[in-house]
């Protein structure tokens, strides 16, 4: 058509070229107003000339409208015109450097209102023909109009975190950022402002804004080309993460994208020119905090996956990591027989200390020393059991004094006759009573093991060592403290196993030790390798109680408590045992492990708080406590001064996984956390080192550190 017109004009008799067309090009937010930095396409009939930029001779109509400031020039090269370039030479450019913003392109001139009517005065504009006459006069009056910019796309969404918990709950909002001026549409205000179900599209299966009991609404705030979804009741999305194609199920990186066409456009949303929206590109959702640093690790740590390892926290700020395996081209993994203390206060790793056999698998306790303070010289850490490179398991332990002025391993003595184990569970069990003056030789600590394999068959016998501190000549013929330790059987497993979790609670003097999951079976004798072994539930109960014999030493004695096989959750491998910051004796059984458990994923993925009465005659009662967002296994978790329970990277589906969930013991929910590991991991340790950060280290290369949100 305007071609045609332009064709048409051409062929007109007469001395002044005519004005064919007014053509409005829209900044990078096209909003349909005329604005600052914004141009003017003015097309005419036949080929002209300016011979000189000028800053007047356009025309508006009606009188009201106002381009203000501007400057009328020759179109050059780098200039977008709309048009086809053959008529570039007919052309002239009308650069908006200032105004009222009054000028619309309605499009309908004299026909509507709002529309505007472009002529140009040629005397004023100094416009000459292609043989070099001087064109004088009017032109006549032409419509302003735009080209259709095509629907409005969404160009971000953002995640706000209103309540601060870093997780995504009820009444924390989305804002949603265009690329133009955007309003709320009468189908969505017919609502109320509640989003229909079709409106935004959540490719990541899962996800959704609400749960349908209150729904999502859209508000219209100050920003001219944003609008704010206040998510409703159970909303489920994983913010701070980039949307993969490939990965879209629960719990991966949220996307979201606009469900409608250029022909079928959404009119739940409209733009500045009153048309519905629709874009198929998927945005990321963005927002949350990065709460997850890289810190600098040791160069074993940093070149390969370290796993099978410990992490120890200690007082002031200080993590004693200990051994561990890592893969390497060939069959063989390497077994390290390194340890390293890394300080929170100067972000700094120490030299390696080698320890006297190459672990993994194994168990590292920390114990304050007979002076009961802790962080001073006679604290000690003992590590205990484990595979060695040669994957035969070990009986020995060792020992180190972290605040030594010299920190080294030395053997723990007398114990000849320690079971050998791996992959078992070991808990210190206090208090104990130092005599004064000189020498100690009252038991300075105690370590109990549980479970754990000696490559042969499973280990069931419950070992407690009693340790004895003293002063001595060390294996290299220095001063220093020397570690005895005496072995008591106190009990046994009725069902040996490995690859299971147990957890302390109660108080100091008489602690419950509470057993669940793993791999094993019901005897004695049972061989390791058996196809006997099998995923358990086999939850057990062992009541320790304090005895002070005449010379004030302590002496403990534990029974076992039969518990009832009913209504109790089902068999998980490597579960984990999260000791809940509650009155009663109340842990958070989760997770475990998706391949060798014969319950369903579904069920695995669902928590369980163990509520244990600790009376005479122990009560546990299971509680279902909400379900986690996938099922997972293999992963590092923590307790947050708040009560709630994190839970960091891990194994889902197979593999590695940067998820994080929290669990919130108010709701009894598990949330996605806004905030991501910086890689996936598994089997890695997540160690606190204050009140406000963790240490995370291995099932990736590298090392992170979790910073609490200052709020």
């Amino acid at each position: 058509m305007f071609l045609f017109a332009l064709a048409a004009a051409a062929g007109c008799d007469g001395p002044h070229p005519q004005l064919v067309s007014a053509l409005f090009v829209d900044g990078e937010n096209p909003d349909g107003v005329v604005g600052s930095d914004e141009s003017i396409v003015l097309t005419f009939s036949t080929p002209v000339t300016l011979r000189e930029p000028v800053s007047s001779g356009v025309r508006l109509a009606p009188a009201t409208h106002d381009l203000g400031f501007y400057l009328v020039r020759a179109v050059e090269p780098r200039d977008f015109t709309g048009l086809p370039d053959r008529l570039r030479d007919r052309q002239l450019l009308v650069v908006v450097q200032g105004g009222d913003r009054s000028v619309r392109t309605a499009g309908c001139y004299p026909d509507c209102p709002d529309a505007s009517g472009v002529s140009v005065d040629f005397d004023r504009l100094g416009i000459e023909t292609a043989d070099g006459r001087r064109v004088h006069g009017l032109s006549n009056t032409v419509d302003l109009s735009q080209r259709d910019p095509g629907p409005a796309s969404l160009v971000s969404a953002e995640w706000i975190d209103v309540d601060r918990s870093n997780s995504v709950n009820d009444g924390d909002e989305l804002k949603l950022t265009w690329d133009r001026k955007v309003g709320i549409g009468e189908p969505v205000r017919r609502s109320h402002n509640e989003v229909p179900e079709d409106m935004l599209v959540l490719p990541v299966s899962g996800d959704r804004l609400d749960d349908g009991r209150v729904r999502t609404r859209l508000e219209q705030r100050a920003e001219e080309r944003t609008l704010y979804a206040i998510l409703g009741s159970s909303p489920r999305l994983s913010p701070a993460g980039v949307f993969d194609p490939d990965e879209f199920s629960v719990g991966d990186p949220t996307g979201l994208a606009v469900r409608g066409t250029s022909i079928l456009r959404n009119h739940g949303i409209i733009d500045v020119f009153s048309r519905g929206v629709a874009d198929a590109s998927i945005v990321d959702l963005g927002g949350g905090l990065d709460l997850f640093v890289p810190i600098r690790v040791p160069r074993p740590f940093e070149q390969g996956v370290l796993t099978e390892h410990t992490a120890t926290p200690l007082p002031g700020g200080l993590v004693l990591v200990t051994g561990g395996m890592i893969p390497t081209s060939g069959n063989v993994p390497q077994v390290l027989e390194t340890a390293y203390f890394y300080d929170v206060n100067s972000g700094e790793w120490s030299a390696p200390l080698r320890m006297l056999s190459p672990r993994w698998g194994h168990t590292a306790t920390y114990f304050a020393g007979p002076d009961g303070a802790r962080g001073s010289i006679d604290d000690f850490v003992v590590i205990a059991g484990g595979w060695n490179q040669h994957r035969n398991p070990l009986r020995t332990c060792e020992v180190v004094f972290p605040f030594d002025d010299r920190p080294e391993f030395r053997p723990v003595h007398g114990l000849e006759g320690l079971s050998r184990r791996a992959h078992h569970t070991a808990h210190a069990l206090e208090p104990w009573t130092p005599t004064g003056g000189g020498t100690h030789t009252t038991p300075c600590g105690h370590l109990v093991l549980v479970g754990g394999s000696d490559g042969a068959v499973l280990c069931g016998a419950l070992e407690l060592i009693d340790f004895t501190l003293y002063r001595g000549r060390t294996e290299r013929g220095f001063e220093g403290f020397i570690l005895e330790g005496r072995i008591h059987v106190v009990g046994s497993l009725a069902f040996p196993r490995i690859r299971h979790h147990s957890a302390l609670v109660g108080l100091p003097e008489a602690p419950i030790l509470f057993v669940y999951g793993g791999r094993g079976a019901e005897g004695e004798n049972i061989n390791a390798l058996s196809w006997s072994c099998e995923a358990l539930a086999a939850p057990e109960l062992f009541a320790f109680e304090i005895h002070w014999a005449d010379d004030s030493t302590p002496l403990w004695s534990v029974t076992r408590h039969r518990l009832p096989v009913d209504a109790i959750p089902g068999a998980r491998v490597e579960p984990v045992l999260i000791p809940l910051r509650e009155e009663r004796a109340n842990l958070l059984l989760v997770g475990g492990s998706e391949e060798e458990s014969p319950i369903d994923d579904g069920e695995l993925s669902t928590a369980y708080r163990i509520d244990i009465d600790l009376g005479r005659d122990p009560i546990v009662e299971y509680l279902r406590a909400g379900r986690m967002i996938a099922p997972r296994s293999q992963f590092a978790s923590t307790l947050l001064p708040s009560g709630h329970a994190l839970i960091v990277g891990g194994r889902t589906g197979g593999r590695p996984t940067n998820r994080v969930e929290v669990f919130d013991p108010a709701s009894n929910e598990f949330e996605i956390y806004g905030s991501r590991l910086r890689q996936p991991r598994y089997e890695g340790t997540m160690t606190p080192l204050s009140e406000e950060e963790w240490l995370i280290v291995g099932g990736a290369p590298g090392g992170e550190v979790y910073r609490r949100p200052e709020w």
